[in-house]
C-alpha cells in the first residue's frame, strides 16, 4: 500500500481524499494535548486556535535544552475516552483527530458530519512519533515538571498513521469488527 504525503493546512477539502484504511504520512501544524490538556483547549477557546489544525491525543515526554523544548517520546493516548472533546475540536476547525485505539459512534458521526478525519497511529513507535514532532514551536498552560498536561504546538513532519474514519464516516474498526464476526461465525 502507498503512502500519503499529507501537507498541512489540513483542509477539510485537502483531507477529503483520504480513504478509510490508508497509510498517511502527515506533516504541518499539531496541536498536542493529553486528557487535561483536551479540557482547557475546551475552555480556552480564543487561546487555541484549531482551524486546519492537527490535533494529536498525546501527553509528550518532553526535553528541555537550551530554552527549547523537543518531542523525547510521543506515544497516542487511548482515544476513547476522549470522544466528547473531538466533536468540539472537529467544529472548532480542526481538520484531523489523531490517537490510539478505537473510538465511538460520535466521533465516526463527527468525521461525516464535519469532514474531518480520525488517523490511528502506532502506539510502540512513541519515540519515532517523538522525532517527527521535533521541537516545540510553542506550549501553553504548561506546569513544570509536568510537562504532559501542557498544550503543545509542533509542526510535524513525517508522522506516520493510518486513517481509522475518513470524512465520509467509514471506520476501519467497524470494517474489522465485522470481518470478525463473519470469521467467528464461519468457524462455529
Amino acid at each position: 500500500m502507498v503512502t500519503r504525503e499529507l501537507e498541512g493546512p489540513f483542509t477539510k477539502s485537502k483531507v477529503a481524499g483520504l480513504r478509510c484504511g490508508q497509510l498517511v504520512r502527515l506533516s504541518g501544524r499539531t496541536v498536542v494535548a493529553h486528557n487535561g490538556a483536551c479540557k482547557l483547549i475546551e475552555d480556552h477557546a480564543d487561546a487555541v486556535d484549531l482551524t486546519d489544525a492537527a490535533v494529536f491525543y498525546c501527553g509528550p515526554l518532553m526535553r528541555k535544552q537550551d530554552g527549547a523544548w523537543t518531542a523525547v517520546s510521543a506515544g497516542p493516548t487511548v482515544s476513547g475516552r476522549l470522544d466528547a472533546f473531538s466533536t468540539v475540536f472537529f467544529q472548532r476547525g480542526a481538520g484531523v483527530i489523531i490517537g490510539g485505539g478505537a473510538v465511538g459512534e460520535a466521533v465516526r458521526a463527527a468525521c461525516a458530519a464535519s469532514g474531518g478525519v480520525y488517523l490511528q497511529a502506532v502506539a510502540g513507535a512513541a519515540a519515532t512519533i517523538g522525532s517527527a514532532l521535533g521541537q516545540a514551536r510553542d506550549v501553553m498552560f504548561l506546569k513544570e515538571p509536568v510537562t504532559a498536561d501542557a498544550i503543545w504546538g509542533f509542526e510535524a513532519q513525517g508522522l506516520e498513521a493510518v486513517v481509522a474514519i475518513d470524512s465520509r464516516g467509514r471506520s476501519l474498526h467497524r470494517r474489522v469488527r465485522a470481518g470478525s464476526r463473519r470469521r467467528l461465525e464461519s468457524m462455529r
